[in-house]
């Protein structure tokens, strides 16, 4: 039996798996977004500076979900490499040179959302 177009030997149908360590950043970033949305529909304002205290059930779940996801996130390049070492889930250097350029623009645009955040969230978040 001919292997079909989607399984020819060399390929993986698991290859896919190695874009996740790189597109992780991205969920940092929807997660930290909806994290100041959560916190802006809940109080009906923006925070304001060392003085505000916000707490509910679900902000608490969603903070933590956002920090630990974060955390992970950081991890992830070490995932990345461990997966490298498997010969199935290689790919061409070019695909893993787009994976790394992925994860630090996907870190780029975390930093810079937390720089220039137009609102005081980012301040009140990391004070």
């Amino acid at each position: 039996m001919e292997p079909s177009n989607s399984q020819k030997p060399g390929k993986s149908r698991l290859a896919w798996v190695t874009w996740l360590p790189a597109l992780m950043p991205a969920g940092v970033v929807l997660l930290y977004v909806s994290l100041a949305a959560h916190f802006r529909l809940a109080s009906g304002h923006w925070p304001s500076m060392m003085s505000e205290e916000f707490s509910s059930t679900a902000f608490t779940l969603h903070e933590w979900l956002t920090l630990r996801f974060a955390f992970i996130t950081l991890l992830a390049l070490a995932a990345w490499l461990l997966m490298l070492l498997s010969r199935r889930l290689r790919r061409p250097l070019k695909t893993h040179l787009l994976q790394i350029l992925t994860y630090v623009l996907g870190w780029l645009l975390v930093f810079l959302m937390i720089c220039y955040d137009p609102t005081p969230f980012s301040d009140w978040f990391l004070d």
